[in-house]
């Protein structure tokens, strides 16, 4: 079978194309000084890691304090059995793995923007739970909290990774995970001061209100001043 003179030049330009490609790319690359590296990193630490990790402790804290609400009254007051109660539970952690996907957002919208908007949605969700009074109204609020917590949880590793090399990543990223442990450390504390508060309301449904709350107003420090 004879080839035929054409594609015989196209297959030699292409051949060519990709022998000068990994010239062309070296060409493109750009050495950063040390120097300037170590400022542009201090930078980072300083204006972005705070704030991604400020996030986590919130979002911590409000998928967290269902265990203290059953402790303050809510189980009973909602009149739950210990199967539904099981349901309310699981409604997070069912809708946060199948939401996980809705990371690829950070790709397609501005970061700042978005997670703004996810502060507003899951602080929000968050917040009704302490409104709620019956299995239907706590289960969609625990779902639309894993639903919008999915997205960020997901998301922030992917996020650092746009800003720090990878040998600089693996820290920045131990320290974000690390902030899970830190927000259980006194997590149980400010949920037995908040539901001492005496009022019109029952104790559980303050600690939803008063712990979801500062999760909208972080909102606008994401817009303002998280990075991209």
């Amino acid at each position: 079978m004879m080839n035929h003179p054409e594609s015989e030049h196209k297959m030699s330009l292409g051949t060519k194309e990709l022998e000068h490609a990994p010239e062309h790319h070296e060409q493109q690359r750009v050495d950063v000084p040390e120097e300037a590296n170590k400022r542009i990193k201090k930078t980072f630490d300083r204006r972005l890691l705070p704030i991604v990790c400020c996030l986590y402790i919130l979002s911590y804290l409000d998928r967290g304090n269902i265990g203290n609400a059953k402790t303050a009254g809510a189980k009973d007051d909602l009149g739950l059995s210990d199967c539904e109660w099981a349901w309310v539970l699981n409604a997070f952690y069912i809708c946060y793995v199948c939401f996980e996907w809705t990371s690829v957002f950070w790709k397609i919208f501005p970061a700042s923007k978005y997670v703004a908007a996810l502060c507003v949605c899951w602080g929000t969700a968050a917040m009704c739970a302490g409104a709620v009074h019956n299995l239907g109204g706590l289960i969609a609020c625990r779902s639309l909290l894993g639903i919008f917590e999915a997205a960020f949880g997901a998301g922030a590793p992917y996020f650092l990774s746009l800003f720090y090399r990878r040998d600089e990543l693996g820290f920045r990223v131990s320290l974000l995970l690390g902030m899970s442990p830190l927000a259980n450390c006194f997590a149980s504390a400010l949920a037995y001061g908040i539901t001492h508060i005496s009022g019109s309301l029952e104790p559980w449904r303050y600690l939803f209100i008063i712990e979801g709350a500062p999760t909208v107003a972080f909102s606008v420090v994401a817009w303002f001043f998280l990075l991209y």
